[in-house]
């Protein structure tokens, strides 16, 4: 069996705050993508396209497969990273906002399910307070860990002989 994964299909984001300061004409209408990727795995960056017609709303409806090591799954270190941005022509991407989940939540929420879970979280910036829902289902494939990660068996001293009845 090939690496674990993290399967997750980002379908919307709801009242995302609006970076655009003329909302005018449909030319000046946010353009929301979001850019996918695990924490410290530079390698790991996906993106949507930018969705042209929900504004603060935006739909992608969009597959993203993330390779994961189990040691992510034990680690509250390792964060699933979905970074929002508004596109615009005639300069660089403005930068929406984020929603960061540790990959160890996402696996305790979905316990032994085999099938996708939708979940929504807040879309936050630094130094403010969250504006707006990110909706995404998941699942993890190929994961042979169990929720609960055992302790190692106990071993009895070494200065107990076998066979010795008390």
């Amino acid at each position: 069996m090939g690496s674990p994964t993290l399967d997750i299909r980002l379908i919307s984001a709801q009242g995302v705050k609006n970076v655009r300061k003329l909302q005018v004409r449909s030319l000046f209408k946010m353009k929301v993508y979001v850019v996918g990727f695990i924490d410290g795995d530079p390698d790991s960056k996906q993106q949507t396209p930018a969705d042209n017609d929900g504004s603060t709303n935006p739909f992608w409806d969009f597959q993203m497969k993330f390779k994961i090591h189990e040691s992510a799954i034990r680690d509250d270190q390792a964060h699933l990273v979905l970074e929002l941005y508004c596109d615009r022509r005639l300069a660089d991407p403005k930068y929406v906002g984020e929603v960061r989940v540790p990959i160890k939540e996402l696996f305790d929420r979905a316990g032994e399910r085999t099938s996708d879970l939708a979940v929504s979280y807040p879309v936050t910036q630094p130094s403010q307070d969250p504006e707006g829902k990110l909706n995404f289902w998941y699942k993890f494939v190929g994961v042979s860990l169990p929720n609960e990660i055992p302790s190692p068996p106990h071993k009895p001293p070494s200065n107990i002989r076998k066979g010795l009845s008390i």
